[in-house]
Protein backbone atom coordinates (compact mmCIF):
# COMPACT_ATOMS: atom_id res chain seq x y z
CA UNK A 1 0.00 0.00 0.00
CA UNK A 2 1.35 3.27 -0.89
CA UNK A 3 -0.30 6.83 -0.11
CA UNK A 4 -0.48 8.93 -2.89
CA UNK A 5 2.02 11.68 -1.71
CA UNK A 6 4.58 8.88 -2.26
CA UNK A 7 3.93 8.38 -6.02
CA UNK A 8 5.18 10.38 -8.54
CA UNK A 9 2.28 9.97 -11.10
CA UNK A 10 0.94 13.65 -11.81
CA UNK A 11 -1.74 14.89 -9.83
CA UNK A 12 -4.74 15.78 -11.55
CA UNK A 13 -5.77 19.20 -11.48
CA UNK A 14 -8.92 21.05 -11.23
CA UNK A 15 -10.04 22.25 -14.15
CA UNK A 16 -9.50 26.20 -14.69
CA UNK A 17 -12.89 28.17 -16.21
CA UNK A 18 -13.24 31.09 -17.48
CA UNK A 19 -15.89 33.37 -15.41
CA UNK A 20 -19.56 33.33 -16.93
CA UNK A 21 -19.48 36.60 -18.77
CA UNK A 22 -16.06 35.22 -20.81
CA UNK A 23 -17.70 32.28 -21.14
CA UNK A 24 -21.29 33.08 -22.68
CA UNK A 25 -19.06 35.57 -25.02
CA UNK A 26 -17.12 32.65 -26.32
CA UNK A 27 -20.54 30.88 -26.85
CA UNK A 28 -21.57 33.50 -29.04
CA UNK A 29 -18.61 34.67 -30.94
CA UNK A 30 -18.86 33.57 -34.50
CA UNK A 31 -22.10 32.31 -33.96
CA UNK A 32 -23.59 30.91 -37.30
CA UNK A 33 -26.94 32.97 -36.75
CA UNK A 34 -27.86 36.34 -35.32
CA UNK A 35 -28.35 35.93 -31.70
CA UNK A 36 -30.81 38.82 -29.86
CA UNK A 37 -32.11 39.73 -26.68
CA UNK A 38 -35.56 39.90 -26.15
CA UNK A 39 -38.83 40.60 -24.01
CA UNK A 40 -41.38 38.89 -26.13
CA UNK A 41 -40.78 34.88 -25.42
CA UNK A 42 -43.56 33.27 -22.83
CA UNK A 43 -42.45 32.78 -19.49
CA UNK A 44 -41.23 29.50 -19.64
CA UNK A 45 -39.07 29.98 -22.50
CA UNK A 46 -35.37 30.86 -21.65
CA UNK A 47 -34.41 31.32 -25.17
CA UNK A 48 -35.61 30.17 -28.62
CA UNK A 49 -33.88 29.40 -32.27
CA UNK A 50 -36.37 30.28 -34.86
CA UNK A 51 -35.26 27.95 -37.70
CA UNK A 52 -37.72 30.36 -40.09
CA UNK A 53 -35.42 33.36 -39.81
CA UNK A 54 -32.58 31.36 -38.62
CA UNK A 55 -31.83 33.68 -35.62
CA UNK A 56 -32.04 32.87 -31.75
CA UNK A 57 -33.74 35.43 -28.80
CA UNK A 58 -32.73 35.02 -25.22
CA UNK A 59 -35.11 36.54 -22.22
CA UNK A 60 -33.80 39.58 -21.22
CA UNK A 61 -32.73 39.50 -17.12
CA UNK A 62 -31.64 35.94 -16.91
CA UNK A 63 -28.47 34.52 -14.60
CA UNK A 64 -25.46 34.00 -16.32
CA UNK A 65 -26.28 30.08 -15.71
CA UNK A 66 -29.27 29.76 -17.31
CA UNK A 67 -28.15 32.00 -20.23
CA UNK A 68 -25.55 29.47 -21.19
CA UNK A 69 -27.90 26.58 -20.68
CA UNK A 70 -30.77 28.10 -23.02
CA UNK A 71 -28.44 29.59 -25.46
CA UNK A 72 -26.25 26.54 -25.88
CA UNK A 73 -29.39 24.26 -26.35
CA UNK A 74 -30.49 26.59 -29.40
CA UNK A 75 -27.48 26.84 -30.98
CA UNK A 76 -27.43 22.88 -30.67
CA UNK A 77 -30.48 23.10 -32.84
CA UNK A 78 -29.15 25.59 -34.86
CA UNK A 79 -26.20 23.53 -35.61
CA UNK A 80 -28.23 20.37 -36.24
CA UNK A 81 -30.60 22.13 -38.73
CA UNK A 82 -27.45 23.89 -40.72
CA UNK A 83 -26.47 19.97 -40.92
CA UNK A 84 -29.93 18.05 -41.60
CA UNK A 85 -32.52 18.79 -44.76
CA UNK A 86 -35.11 17.20 -42.54
CA UNK A 87 -35.03 19.77 -39.33
CA UNK A 88 -37.73 19.40 -37.16
CA UNK A 89 -37.60 21.15 -33.37
CA UNK A 90 -39.39 18.40 -32.35
CA UNK A 91 -37.86 15.78 -33.93
CA UNK A 92 -34.14 17.21 -33.10
CA UNK A 93 -35.16 18.44 -29.54
CA UNK A 94 -33.51 15.61 -27.39
CA UNK A 95 -30.60 15.70 -29.38
CA UNK A 96 -29.98 19.53 -28.81
CA UNK A 97 -30.94 18.99 -24.94
CA UNK A 98 -28.21 16.36 -24.81
CA UNK A 99 -25.94 18.92 -26.56
CA UNK A 100 -26.27 21.24 -23.80
CA UNK A 101 -25.29 19.42 -21.13
CA UNK A 102 -22.24 18.26 -22.61
CA UNK A 103 -21.25 21.76 -23.76
CA UNK A 104 -22.32 22.74 -19.55
CA UNK A 105 -20.12 19.71 -18.24
CA UNK A 106 -17.36 21.02 -20.65
CA UNK A 107 -17.16 24.51 -19.40
CA UNK A 108 -17.95 24.04 -15.90
CA UNK A 109 -21.87 25.49 -16.14
CA UNK A 110 -24.54 23.72 -13.46
CA UNK A 111 -25.78 20.41 -14.98
CA UNK A 112 -28.44 19.67 -11.80
CA UNK A 113 -31.54 21.12 -13.69
CA UNK A 114 -30.92 18.50 -16.68
CA UNK A 115 -32.97 15.72 -16.51
CA UNK A 116 -32.56 12.57 -18.36
CA UNK A 117 -35.30 10.02 -16.54
CA UNK A 118 -36.84 9.17 -19.72
CA UNK A 119 -33.77 8.02 -21.93
CA UNK A 120 -34.26 5.02 -21.68
CA UNK A 121 -37.98 4.77 -23.18
CA UNK A 122 -36.55 7.14 -26.05
CA UNK A 123 -33.83 4.51 -27.00
CA UNK A 124 -35.26 1.47 -26.05
CA UNK A 125 -36.97 1.23 -29.31
CA UNK A 126 -34.11 1.63 -31.28
CA UNK A 127 -31.87 -0.11 -33.64
CA UNK A 128 -28.32 0.29 -32.38
CA UNK A 129 -27.79 1.59 -35.71
CA UNK A 130 -30.19 4.46 -34.75
CA UNK A 131 -28.55 4.95 -31.40
CA UNK A 132 -25.36 5.72 -32.80
CA UNK A 133 -26.90 8.27 -35.02
CA UNK A 134 -28.45 9.88 -32.29
CA UNK A 135 -25.32 9.84 -30.34
CA UNK A 136 -23.32 11.26 -33.48
CA UNK A 137 -26.05 14.47 -33.94
CA UNK A 138 -25.36 15.04 -30.33
CA UNK A 139 -21.54 15.02 -30.37
CA UNK A 140 -20.97 16.96 -33.90
CA UNK A 141 -23.21 20.39 -32.81
CA UNK A 142 -21.50 20.20 -29.41
CA UNK A 143 -18.30 19.48 -31.03
CA UNK A 144 -18.81 22.69 -33.53
CA UNK A 145 -20.29 24.81 -30.71
CA UNK A 146 -17.25 24.21 -28.42
CA UNK A 147 -14.42 23.70 -31.42
CA UNK A 148 -15.39 27.97 -31.96
CA UNK A 149 -15.73 28.28 -27.90
CA UNK A 150 -12.24 27.18 -27.53
CA UNK A 151 -11.10 29.14 -30.31
CA UNK A 152 -11.93 32.29 -29.10
CA UNK A 153 -10.74 31.31 -25.81
CA UNK A 154 -7.26 30.67 -27.08
CA UNK A 155 -7.42 34.26 -28.88
CA UNK A 156 -7.76 35.75 -25.47
CA UNK A 157 -5.42 33.66 -23.33
CA UNK A 158 -2.62 34.45 -25.87
CA UNK A 159 -3.83 38.39 -26.19
CA UNK A 160 -3.64 38.32 -21.92
CA UNK A 161 -0.10 36.11 -22.50
CA UNK A 162 1.30 39.15 -24.53
CA UNK A 163 -0.01 41.84 -22.67
CA UNK A 164 1.70 40.53 -19.76
CA UNK A 165 4.58 39.88 -21.03
CA UNK A 166 4.22 43.87 -22.53
CA UNK A 167 3.61 44.72 -18.58
CA UNK A 168 6.54 42.28 -17.56
CA UNK A 169 9.23 43.85 -19.63
CA UNK A 170 8.31 47.64 -19.15
CA UNK A 171 8.81 47.31 -15.24
CA UNK A 172 12.12 46.39 -15.48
Amino acid sequence: MFDVAQTTAPKKESPIYPDDRTRIKALMDRSPIPITIGDSLPAEVHALYQPDTRSIVIRRGLGAGDIFRALAQELAHAEIDRGHNDYSRSHYNFQAYCAAYMLCKKFGVETATFRFGRVHERLKELEPQHIRAELTVMKDAAHDISRRMHRMLAQQRQQQQQQQNRSDSTTR
